[in-house]
């Protein structure tokens, strides 16, 4: 019986080892999966900025053309922000 019972107690240290290593490799996994989003997060937040720096440059393009239009017919161009938008000011000259 003794024997048995040194058996059952390797046996059960083992399932342990083994239950320990299957963790160890479910974390890893987790890891890397959790390195690849991380990455994946940071290429979009990366194109985001790239493809917003490109609207602002267009909009700047826009305005400075609608400044010059209405400079053209004679008008003062004045931005002020109201409310976290830019409004436009006329006046004649």
């Amino acid at each position: 019986e003794p024997m048995d019972t040194t058996n059952n107690e390797a046996y059960l240290m083992l399932s342990v080892a083994r239950a320990c290593r299957d963790v160890l490799r479910a974390e890893q996994v987790l890891s890397a999966c959790l390195a690849h989003e991380h990455e994946s997060i940071a290429k979009l937040y990366q194109y985001k900025v790239n493809s917003g720096e490109g609207k602002v440059h267009d909009m700047d393009m826009d305005i400075g053309s609608i400044r010059a239009t209405i400079k053209q017919c004679g008008m003062a161009v004045d931005f002020t922000e109201h409310d976290g938008a830019f409004v436009f000011h006329t006046s004649s000259s």
